[in-house]
């Protein structure tokens, strides 16, 4: 009797389970992501072909994101809404000859550089009523690149720019899906790409006159991360 009561409990359960159906609703939400940044590879180009083909690159490094955001429901299954936050993009380390061909702890030099900025995006995602969800954000980030250059001659001083840096808005998407507990928690996996520049052009700049500090642009980067997200309906 007792086995009954219990597998009766469960499949009451199940069934309560399956019928919970969320819709989309309006309302402020906090967000918090965690993964993985690859920043772009060092490019190939007519002034540096050889150095960089010689570069060894550690690009792989953490992301971290805090977003605020409104979605506003269309109807029971889509939203459309506004986003902006804080990533930080960790740090991209980088090995290369100071002179094309040289090698050995004689000539070599170190790269690094650490990136992080505010974005904002507008967003869009369609709810089913089970809960599984999919979006897309598109806007931008202003994104500061730091690069710092180490010689790697025992006490030498680089005769390149020991740091340099650029700030600017570069072009930002995300796209990702999610699934919704409960009306108001959302778990999310999401890719995010920003089109900024590969290190190339930084390299290329650092190593042309004393008074080029800066690059063109932040850099690249490929983001996967995990987050999860606090609705506040309205």
């Amino acid at each position: 009797m007792k086995k009954l009561t219990i597998l009766a409990s469960a499949i009451a359960l199940i069934a309560s389970a399956s019928a919970f159906a969320v819709t989309a609703q309006s309302g402020v939400y906090v967000q918090g992501t965690g993964g993985w940044a690859v920043s772009a590879k060092p490019g190939i180009d007519d002034q540096s072909e050889a150095l960089l083909q010689a570069t060894k690159l550690v690009n792989k490094t953490y992301a971290l994101g805090a977003n605020i955001g409104y979605d506003y429901a269309l109807n029971q299954n889509v939203m459309v809404g506004i986003e902006g936050g804080y990533l930080n993009l960790g740090s991209t380390n980088y090995e290369y000859p100071t002179t094309a061909g040289a090698t050995g702890s004689g000539g070599g030099s170190y790269g690094k550089t650490q990136n992080w900025g505010y974005q904002v995006l507008a967003t869009g995602t369609y709810l089913m009523s089970n809960g599984f969800n999919g979006f897309v954000k598109a806007g931008g980030i202003k994104e500061r690149s730091t690069m710092n250059f180490t010689s790697g001659v025992p006490g030498a001083v680089s005769a390149y720019s020991p740091e340099s840096q650029t700030t600017k808005w570069v072009p930002a998407a995300v796209i990702g899906a999610g699934y919704m507990p409960t009306q108001n928690i959302n778990i999310v996996l999401q890719y995010e790409h920003v089109f900024g520049d590969k290190w190339s052009d930084g390299l290329n700049m650092a190593y042309a006159a004393d008074v080029l500090t800066t690059y063109s642009k932040p850099m690249t980067q490929n983001i996967v991360s995990l987050g999860v997200s606090y609705k506040f309906a309205m």
